[in-house]
């Protein structure tokens, strides 16, 4: 699989260095040629002293090979642009690109390509907003991961000595609570095992759960996992994550 990475500021070094380390075929295009010649001793991989927003860099960058284009420069406005033009000139791409302006970034409940040719919009201040509101709604009770456009959930459920489901089996656990829901990974002690109907729920497990948001939160409850009651939030700072 082969990545383009425009923009090679923290985080898209951070970014190609992961990707890199997973064994993708990286490319990465940067303007500043301080910074290329800072990287070319820690990144192994084709890197580019130029632009992600023109034609040329992108065609030597090997875009009609490339699966994703992401884009992380500091401009929103560059990074809209280079995904259009990478949309317009190989439009099989997946492009992702990084916009911290609000007015670009709502623009990511509209379904499908938009604005020109993004597939995905990032705003690293509003997901980070999104994971302090998920954490004072939950507290402490459970990681939980979600999906855009969709209801589904994924929440990690550790089951204590006084939980209900302590020494049932999955297939009971099921059959208990007459939900539409599943147990996808089951973690016992420090192994993951893919769990079957017969699989022993212990106590120390944890159950990683995929399912409605409606769904899980009833069999937290079954579990005694209630959550939080919150009355009052106290924040501190007024940047653009507090007021998200």
């Amino acid at each position: 699989m082969k990545i383009i990475i425009t923009g090679a500021g923290m985080l898209g070094t951070k970014l190609a260095k992961e990707l890199i380390n997973a064994k993708y075929d990286v490319v990465v295009i940067e303007k500043s040629m301080e910074q290329v010649q800072r990287l070319s001793s820690q990144l192994d991989c084709l890197i580019l002293n130029d632009e992600g927003n023109r034609r040329e860099a992108l065609l030597q960058a090997g875009l009609e090979q490339a699966d994703f284009f992401i884009a992380v420069t500091e401009s929103d406005e560059v990074n809209m642009i280079s995904c259009g033009l990478v949309k317009s000139l190989h439009p099989s791409t997946v492009t992702i690109a990084r916009v911290r302006s609000l007015e670009y970034s709502v623009l990511e409940n509209l379904e499908g390509p938009f604005l020109g040719g993004i597939d995905h919009i990032l705003n690293p201040d509003l997901e980070a907003a999104r994971s302090i509101l998920r954490a004072v709604e939950y507290g402490a009770t459970s990681d939980i991961l979600s999906f855009d456009f969709s209801a589904v959930q994924i929440r990690n459920l550790v089951i204590t000595e006084s939980s209900a489901f302590l020494g049932r089996s999955i297939k009971d656990m099921r059959d208990t609570l007459d939900l539409e829901f599943l147990v996808a990974v089951l973690l016992h002690n420090n192994h993951y095992i893919i769990p079957t109907g017969t699989t022993s729920i212990h106590e120390g497990d944890t159950l990683y759960l995929i399912g409605p948001g409606e769904t899980l939160e009833k069999i937290f409850e079954k579990a005694g996992k209630q959550k939080p009651s919150i009355s009052r939030v106290v924040i501190v700072g007024g940047g653009k994550i507090g007021n998200h």
